[in-house]
Formats: C-alpha cells, structure tokens, sequence
C-alpha cells in the first residue's frame, strides 16, 4: 500500500507495508510553506489594494489618514506605490502571524527528533528506553512508532533469547553432569574388579604406593597380607568355572569383611588377593589371618555343600610390613610377601606366614 499522510499515522499494525516518500519530508514541505505564503502575500495584498480603489474603501481611508494621505496611499497619485505598500503591508502581518506557528511546529519536530537520539543513545549503552510519546505529526510521529514498535519486537525476541538460553544452560548443565557421572563411573569401573567389587591392580598400585609413602613420611609402619586360594583349580575343574567364580567372590566378602573400611583390598587377578593395612607391626596382622582363614573355610564349606572334591578349598597368606622388611617401595613390600606365602604354601597350605630378613629368597608361588 502507499504511505497514507504520516500527520494522523497512529497503528503500528501494518508499519512494515508503510512507504516513507521523501517527497513528504520536512525539507521538502518548508519550501511549499514558503511558497504558499508568498502567494497568499500577493494574493492578499492584490485584494486588500483592489479593496482600497473602490468608493466605500477610499471612503474609510479618508476617514482613517485624511484627504491627502488617503490620495496618496489608495493610489490616486502613486498607484505602483501603493500597490507596493499594500504588499509589503500584508506580508508583515503574514510573517508575525506565520513565523510562532512555523517556529512551533519546528520545535515540535527538533523535540520529537530530541526524544529519539536519547532513546537511540541509551540503546547503544545496553539501557532499554522507554516507549517514545506518540502523537507527533509528520515524519517524526511515524519514526516513534517505528521506534517504539523496533524497541517491543527487540524486548520479545531477547525474552525469547534469555528463556532459550537458559533452558540451553540447564540442558548444557544436565548434559555435563550426567557425563561427569558417566566419566566417573568408568574411572571407577577401570579401578574396579568386575567379579568381586574389589580394588583391581591399576587401584592397587596407585591407592598402595600411597599409603606406602606416607607410612614412611610419618614414621609409621603398613602390613602387606597377599593371600591365595589353595586347590582352587580342582574346584574349577570338578564343578566348573561358575562355581569357582562363586568361590572367589565368598573369598572377596570374606577379606571384606574382616578387614576394616580404610584398608586397602584387592584381587591381583585369578584366585589371588592383597590387603594392605595400616598396623603398627605384623602381630595384629596374623590374627586377622587366622580370622580370614576360619570365616572362608566356614562359608567355603556352605557353598561347596556336597561337593565331591579331593581336597576343600583354603587361604594361604603371606605377611610382611614395612619395619621389618626395609621395603623402600609397594613393590619391593609385595615381593617380600610372595616370599612369605610361597613358604606358607611350601608347609602345607592353609597356613599365614610372617616374612623376615632370614627368610632365604624364593621364586614366586605356585597355585
């Protein structure tokens, strides 16, 4: 549609199918202003002296100046003149009356175009403005309510935003807490033996080589049990291996149970065992040995009820520490109670063994 007269423009319904015609600007308006005064100057002036040839206006002008000057001024004498002074009359009363509205009307505009450089201005430093006032004629009146209209899209699309936003916050924030919760379960499933819910190797090695160094930065001794299944390997082979894995989780809750909750427990693999505890010397460690021994061979004895085996299922366990061994690593500590298990297995199995320095080296075990 054509730009209807933006002087009685009130609806922002149809703005975006508003055309702004230059021809309606304010720069080209002042000119037809300009023109149209000068015409109705002449035309006035034209009349006014056509008015004072008459006889009834050459009547009241003798009334008003005299004879004389009523000669002179209605152009008796001086018609040129007088039709000049007659002009020159009427656009002086044109201009004092012409000059306050133009005036008014200028100001009016220089307010309006006022109102919206602040507005702009506290845009530009991140401040919502406020509504422009509507009601303004001419193109400053329509640029308010595009203003006005630009500023209610803006606000609406930024509530958008700021609710897109933070629903995409919350889901960015779930989404990184369950991978967090992902990433820490599988941190905790590489650090965790899947059979039994003990410690693996990898746990062992790092958890142990700790507690080792800060025995030895506190002057405080720890006590290494490795323990192993004797005739393990017959249960596999006579009841499979379901079964042996049935007997070594009893083996894992066994060690669970009878060791506390800060010790460190783990399966080094197959029907293997470690237990590091922190013990002030390694006689507190053979009773909890012998406690191992008794509560394994009791719930082993459950498990394999009626079981045909040549031989029963037991622990054999070898302990050192730290004090007496003069380990300087968790190593060294494992491989001297290698040492001892081998010896307990060597006297029969079924048997905790205490590591010493006479104890003479020997290869590692056997099951």
């Amino acid at each position: 549609m054509n730009r209807p007269d933006a002087l009685y423009w009130r609806n922002t319904n149809q703005l975006s199918s508003l055309e702004f015609v230059p021809g309606r600007l304010m720069y080209h308006r002042i000119p037809k202003w300009v023109g149209g005064l000068l015409f109705a100057q002449c035309a006035s002036g034209t009349l006014l002296w056509l008015a004072l040839q008459t006889v009834l206006g050459q009547y009241w002008l003798t009334l008003a100046v005299g004879d004389r000057w009523a000669a002179y001024v209605g152009g008796e004498e001086h018609p040129e003149l007088s039709f000049a002074g007659t002009q020159l009359l009427v656009m002086l009363v044109l201009m004092l009356t012409a000059i306050p509205l133009l005036r008014r009307a200028l100001r009016h505009h220089s307010g309006g175009l006022k109102d919206l450089f602040q507005a702009i201005r506290s845009m530009s430093t991140g401040v919502v403005p406020k509504p422009l006032a509507a009601g303004r004629p001419g193109e400053i009146g329509f640029l308010a309510l595009a203003f006005n209209d630009m500023i209610a899209r803006l606000l609406a699309n930024r509530k958008e935003l700021i609710e897109a936003n933070q629903s995409l916050e919350k889901r960015v924030e779930a989404r990184t807490h369950e991978l967090r919760e992902a990433a820490e379960k599988l941190e905790k499933m590489a650090r965790i033996d899947a059979l039994t819910g003990l410690a693996n190797r990898r746990a062992l090695m790092d958890e142990g080589e700790s507690k080792f160094f800060a025995s030895a930065r506190d002057g405080a001794d720890v006590v290494c049990l490795l323990i192993d299944l004797d005739n393990f390997k017959g249960v596999n082979d006579t009841l499979g291996h379901a079964k042996g894995d049935d007997l070594i989780r009893a083996a894992a809750d066994t060690i669970r149970r009878c060791c506390r909750p800060h010790d460190l427990v783990a399966r080094l693999g197959g029907d293997e065992f470690v237990a590091i505890l922190a013990l002030d010397d390694v006689a507190p460690a053979a009773t909890i040995s012998q406690r191992l021994q008794d509560d394994f061979k009791l719930h082993s004895g459950q498990l394999l009820a009626g079981a045909t085996l040549k031989k029963m299922p037991s622990m054999s366990i070898g302990i050192v520490s730290r004090k007496t061994s003069n380990a300087q690593n968790l190593d060294q500590l494992m491989a001297h109670a290698d040492t001892a298990l081998y010896q307990a297995k060597n006297q029969g199995k079924g048997r905790a063994q205490i590591f010493s320095q006479t104890t003479p080296h020997v290869q590692p075990h056997a099951a």
